[in-house]
C-alpha cells in the first residue's frame, strides 16, 4: 500500500522564520509537526552536487522573488539512480519547481528528501 502523502500549505521561509524567533529548542518543537510531512516548493537553481557514495543528487535553490531568501535556501536530496540523467544538464539560474519530504527546517535551509522534480523552466 502506498504511503499517503500530506501537504502542508506554509511558505518555506514562514517555516524558517520560526527559528528566528525562538530558541532552538523552542522552534524544534513548535517546527516538529512539519518533519515528515510534503511541500512544493519553487526558486532558482544555485547548485547541483552528488553525494559522496553517489546515492544522491543534492540541489540547492534560492528564491529570486523574496528577499528572506538573500539568507535562505532549499536544499533537496534527489535518488540518484532516478534523477541524475535531469538533474546534471539543468544550468545555475535555471527556475525549478520540486516536491519533497521535509527532512529539517532551522533559520537558514529547509532540508528536504524523497524529491522529484516538477518542473523546470
Amino acid at each position: 500500500m502506498k504511503e499517503e502523502r500530506i501537504f502542508v500549505s506554509v511558505a518555506p521561509e514562514d517555516l524558517m522564520k520560526i527559528h528566528k524567533g525562538h530558541t532552538e529548542i523552542q522552534a524544534n518543537k513548535l517546527t516538529a509537526s512539519y518533519i515528515g510531512k510534503w511541500i512544493k516548493v519553487s526558486g532558482t537553481v544555485q547548485n547541483v552536487s552528488k553525494s559522496l557514495d553517489n546515492q544522491k543528487v543534492y540541489v540547492s535553490l534560492d528564491d529570486e522573488g523574496s528577499s528572506i531568501f538573500d539568507y535562505f535556501f532549499e536544499q533537496m536530496a534527489f535518488s540518484s539512480d532516478q534523477w541524475l540523467e535531469r538533474l546534471e544538464i539543468i544550468p545555475r539560474g535555471h527556475h525549478m519547481t520540486v516536491i519533497g519530504q521535509i527532512d529539517g527546517i532551522d533559520s537558514h535551509r529547509l532540508s528536504l528528501v524523497n524529491c522529484e522534480l516538477i518542473d523546470v523552466a
